[in-house]
């Protein structure tokens, strides 16, 4: 039994005939009330849907009293009302499995949760009948981001459960991240997952003794970031559909490498660098050592040491301008002390070309090269015929004043040089025409 009671009018009882339906013949511009008679769970019918005849308007139902509001110039409003009914799932994987997340049921616009056993049976009590009703499964495993399946209709329910089966290979079907601390020794730490820079599992706080697992995730890759007394990330990790991705932490403790780079002689060289690169350089974990990252150059001793240095496999650059660059393998594990011992640098030399101009064609010339050290270096002489003079050997990084004389004495045209790149010859052009004898 229902009332409906229209603005300034007495209530109007109404029951729904054999098809759940009952009508009120109100007039235009009313404001029906609709109520039920008895409280919601005394009363064997719950409200569906209510429709008032005019293009894409319905509203949904419950127990508790609604207005509706007659705006078009129609006469009848006709309200739908469907029995309640108590609907038994068997919810399984195609394996067999027992589903043992959580789930809902909504129909004719209304919700209904359900009580779960844990066996993949389940029971939803309250489904309006008759408009069919669709089943949403939640925290699956082997998940879905949007799990839903039609449910018979128009007769839910009965004395047998309702057998549903969930597909494992669909465009919804998700993995998970699992991650293992063995490094860790029990420290605490906070697991976040990343997906192209966003946050696709919030960070967890977490005890390193026990595994670590996310939540359900698309299929794709991800960054797991964990962050501690030591900080670690696992990069592009891949999940597949309805598989557990597992990884093992590495603890990020910093490692360190140190070196004493020497000249061909066992000077010590000032100023030499030691860089640690591999397909990307090594990371740096900052506040760990008191260094100013993946590179630092020498002392007056000639020893490097560069610290905080994640775990891997990588190749040391040693370099010193005016020397052979060394390259030396390096693999390091978590917390070690790398002595590459003493390291030799070879001298490295290079070429300078000279482009005489301004000579006439029966005139002479020496070339004089004089280093920063003060040693000379005088070439032959040399005809004037358009030509270059090309100088080898000359040691990268230093200074040199190369200069050019003409045959017999007087003044001299020279350029100030730096050879710094071992395969790149340097072009000087000195011009002999102010020259005087």
């Amino acid at each position: 039994m229902f009332s409906v009671q229209e603005r300034g009018r007495d209530p109007a009882y109404r029951t729904t005939d054999d098809s759940g339906r009952f009508q009120y013949h109100t007039r235009i511009g009313a404001s029906l009330q609709i109520r039920t008679e008895r409280e919601p769970e005394s009363i064997p019918l719950n409200l569906g849907k209510g429709y008032i005849p005019m293009p894409n308007y319905s509203v949904p139902w419950s127990a508790r009293p609604h207005h509706v509001n007659i705006t078009q110039p129609l006469e009848n409003i006709e309200i739908v009302v469907y029995p309640s009914c108590d609907v038994a799932l068997d919810i399984r994987y195609e394996d067999g499995t027992p589903y043992a997340g959580s789930l809902y049921i909504s129909s004719s616009g209304i919700i209904r949760e359900a009580s779960q056993t844990g066996t993949g049976g389940a029971l939803v009590k309250g489904v309006p009948r008759g408009e069919g009703a669709t089943l949403h499964l939640r925290d699956l495993k082997f998940g879905y981001s949007k799990s839903e399946f039609q449910l018979p209709s128009p007769d839910l329910g009965g004395s047998r459960p309702i057998i549903i089966y969930i597909p494992k290979d669909n465009e919804y079907a998700m993995g998970s991240i699992a991650v293992t601390f063995a490094e860790y020794a029990n420290t605490p730490v906070s697991v976040r997952v990343l997906c192209n820079g966003l946050v696709a599992a919030a960070a967890q706080e977490i005890s390193t003794s026990s595994v670590w697992e996310s939540s359900p995730l698309r299929p794709g890759k991800y960054n797991v970031i964990i962050t501690g007394e030591y900080a670690s990330c696992i990069p592009e990790v891949e999940v597949k559909s309805n598989a557990v991705t597992t990884f093992e932490a590495r603890a990020a403790i910093p490692a360190s490498v140190r070196a004493r780079i020497l000249d061909p002689q066992g000077n010590p060289l000032v100023g030499a660098t030691l860089a640690l690169r591999g397909e990307f350089d090594a990371a740096f974990y900052p506040g760990r050592l008191q260094m100013r990252g993946v590179a630092d150059t020498s002392g007056h001793d000639g020893v490097v040491e560069v610290g905080g240095i994640a775990r891997g496999s990588f190749v040391a650059h040693v370099e010193a301008l005016g020397y052979e660059p060394a390259r030396l393998p390096v693999s390091l594990a978590a917390g070690q002390a790398l002595d590459l011992g003493d390291v030799y640098l070879g001298v490295a030399r290079g070429v300078c070309i000279i482009n005489i101009k301004g000579a006439s064609p029966d005139q002479r010339y020496q070339v004089v090269v004089l280093q920063n050290q003060g040693s000379t270096n005088t070439y032959p002489w040399r005809n004037v015929m358009g030509d270059s003079v090309r100088l080898e050997g000359l040691v990268l990084g230093r200074l040199y004043q190369i200069g050019v004389v003409l045959a017999g004495g007087g003044e001299v045209a020279y350029e100030s040089v730096v050879l710094t790149v071992q395969d790149d010859p340097v072009v000087v052009e000195i011009d002999l025409a102010a020259l005087k004898k």
